[in-house]
């Protein structure tokens, strides 16, 4: 008996060409937008709603001053800079959660971009790293950027992340918001032949809507 752990869920024709794996949820975790700007204080909220999220890293907003992230920041000085995107350069299901989420939160990205976990990211100019750590790295370092990571290693580098806006709620990822997530979406597990789920976009005001199971 052999054990792996994914955060990429099996799709029907993996079970098809291997009957024998199965899959099962053994824990969750968020994904989350990290970021890195200048002057940037702790304690501060950058706030994004879900399909600005999208329109971000599909290239549809290029500049942190741009008037959808400004109208929702008033109290940021937020530069006239162009935002630097870093992705994973390899296939993960860190990238496979996020895309899925952003594709349900905007079509426009579902068509353009899609929502694999391959490192294809359409007409969109990104820079990519390899792994998790690569991409916290890549924004440590680089005043702009904004990339992905899971929660974790966010708060491994000491790297900020922004805070979801639905309708007038905020949202912070945590182990609690990733609970609300699950209580929403997670009791799908079993439903088909496989025990998985997507918990991804959840719609209460208290859940964080970029969450997966590994």
């Amino acid at each position: 008996l052999d054990w792996a752990a994914s955060d990429s869920l099996l799709t029907e024709s993996d079970y098809a060409a291997y009957p024998d794996l199965r899959m099962f949820p053994t824990m969750a975790g968020a994904v989350v937008p990290i970021f890195n700007l200048p002057g940037f204080r702790e304690g501060e909220d950058l706030l994004l709603t879900p399909a600005l999220v999208s329109k971000v890293f599909r290239g549809a907003v290029t500049h942190w001053d741009d008037p959808e992230i400004v109208s929702i920041n008033p109290h940021l000085a937020l530069p006239s800079a162009r935002i630097v995107l870093c992705v994973r350069a390899d296939g993960s299901g860190t990238t496979e959660i996020f895309k899925k989420a952003l594709s349900a939160f905007e079509p426009e990205f579902a068509e353009r971009v899609g929502a694999s976990s391959n490192a294809k990211w359409g007409p969109t100019n990104v820079t990519r790293r390899r792994l998790n750590s690569g991409v916290a790295s890549f924004v440590a370092h680089t005043p702009f950027a904004l990339g992905y990571s899971v929660l974790a290693e966010a708060r491994n580098a000491g790297l900020p992340f922004a805070t979801l806006l639905k309708g007038v709620s905020r949202v912070r990822a945590s182990a609690t918001s990733v609970s609300y997530a699950l209580a929403e979406l997670g009791l799908e597990v079993g439903k088909g032949k496989a025990l998985t789920a997507d918990v991804h976009n959840a719609l209460g005001l208290m859940a964080w809507p970029i969450c997966g199971y590994t």
